[in-house]
């Protein structure tokens, strides 16, 4: 009776060893299953991100180097359009040490090709002729003072209209840029249509 009662015993042990093994194997094969698919679906989902944000950057790229050339592209255009009777301007912009801070940031990100606007100040103090360079509608400097009285008299009497355009800058974030301006006479065509 009691070799029954121990082979009964044994056999309800091993019994339950060997269902708790197959248990263990099943229950931690789902397991492994369901980690390996959440592993699988992050780094797919990683890689399409990656993808993503890279041709994000190839964009990115390829807009600036279309803006920039059309920059480039709208410069010789105007170049090749200028009235030869008329002498083109060139000068390092003016005042800019004396205007605001704002105004000093946006000159240390002018490129080549932005157009600028000009706006008589005959209320200036220092120069009644003085003529405003304005990016944006911010005031970023002046024509210098040998130019201004030319500029000024036929912004005055409609007799010259000029393109404002930055020829080159050389940024100094940490003082201030330098920036240097073209002004290409026309006679009273609107900039549109130059680049339609």
């Amino acid at each position: 009776m009691l070799a029954v009662i121990f082979v009964l015993g044994v056999i309800l042990v091993l019994s339950a060893l060997i269902f708790g093994f197959i248990y263990l194997v099943v229950y931690q094969g789902k397991l492994d299953s369901k980690r390996t698919l959440e592993l699988h679906n992050y780094y797919e989902a990683k890689k399409r991100n990656e993808l993503s944000y890279k041709k994000h950057l190839e964009d990115i790229y390829t807009k600036e180097l279309s803006r920039l050339e059309n920059k480039r592209l709208r410069l010789d255009l105007l170049r090749e359009s200028t009235n030869n009777e008329f002498d083109i301007l060139f000068f390092e912009l003016a005042g800019l040490y004396y205007r605001s801070v704002r105004a000093k940031k946006i000159a240390n990100e002018l490129e080549a090709g932005d157009f600028l606007e000009l706006k008589r100040e005959p209320s200036n103090q220092f120069d009644s002729n003085a003529v405003k360079v304005l990016h944006n509608g911010i005031h970023i400097g002046y024509v210098p003072i040998e130019n201004s009285e030319e500029v000024s008299n036929n912004l005055k009497n409609d007799s010259l209209f000029y393109f404002a355009v930055i020829d080159f800058t050389i940024p100094d974030p940490d003082d201030i840029a330098t920036v240097y301006i073209r002004l290409f006479p026309r006679e009273g065509r609107l900039a549109v249509d130059y680049f339609k």
